[in-house]
């Protein structure tokens, strides 16, 4: 709003140019305005020309939205973790990767229905979200596998990790009073001790993930 009062006082033509507000019901709206100066009988008048463009930009909001993130769970997706991990590795960042597999999700769904699995995978996702909190990145790659970027030494890994598994013991009530009990496989890679690439760290991590699983599956 400063720099639309600004350019009238400088008589500064004004082309495409938005104007954001939050109106009296609390709405957020934007407007879209042309203007141009004319001279009327020795005055000089401001011509607007405004249109409303709330519901497309709410539109292009939300487009820009699904392309970085899981319509499911609200996580970041998998363009959107490769653009984190790309960006920590070019600014050689430390940090560790760790790729998680919920176990059994097809029983799930075959047993209790698509929605049932549905519930359990934002369940995974509200553990994540709350075990990374603001200091960890969490993104749902895809099926049943989640991905996190752990900025923490591997101590703090191992606890985080501890912390999940154990949050995981809880069954999960469904809407339709049928509980179930979940599980993970989890595998973690270190940047730069695994690899110095998303493959090679990917690789690395999802080896020790597969290893977890088939330990799971011999135990049982």
């Amino acid at each position: 709003m400063n720099e639309y009062q600004n350019a009238f006082k400088e008589k500064i033509k004004l082309e495409n140019f938005e104007i954001s507000f939050v109106n009296k019901a609390g709405e957020g709206i934007t407007l879209l305005v042309d203007s141009d100066f004319i001279l009327v009988e020795g005055k000089t008048l401001q011509f607007l020309m405004v249109k409303d463009i709330t519901e497309a930009k709410d539109k292009e909001e939300k487009v820009k939205f699904l392309a970085y993130h899981d319509f499911l769970t609200g996580l970041a997706n998998r363009a959107a973790f490769e653009k984190r991990i790309a960006d920590l590795l070019n600014r050689k960042k430390m940090f560790n990767l760790l790729l998680l597999d919920l176990n059994k999700l097809k029983q799930i769904n075959d047993t209790f229905g698509h929605q049932a699995g549905d519930h359990a995978i934002q369940h995974i996702t509200k553990i994540l979200q709350e075990v990374a909190a603001n200091t960890h990145y969490a993104a749902r790659l895809g099926g049943d596998e989640f991905v996190m970027l752990l900025h923490a030494d591997e101590t703090e890994t191992i606890t985080i990790i501890k912390e999940m598994k154990q949050r995981l013991l809880t069954p999960l009530t469904l809407p339709e009073h049928d509980q179930i009990c979940l599980s993970a496989s989890i595998g973690v890679s270190y940047y730069p001790e695994d690899g110095e690439t998303i493959n090679e760290l990917y690789r690395i991590a999802d080896k020790r993930m597969y290893e977890e699983k088939q330990k799971l599956k011999s135990d049982n």
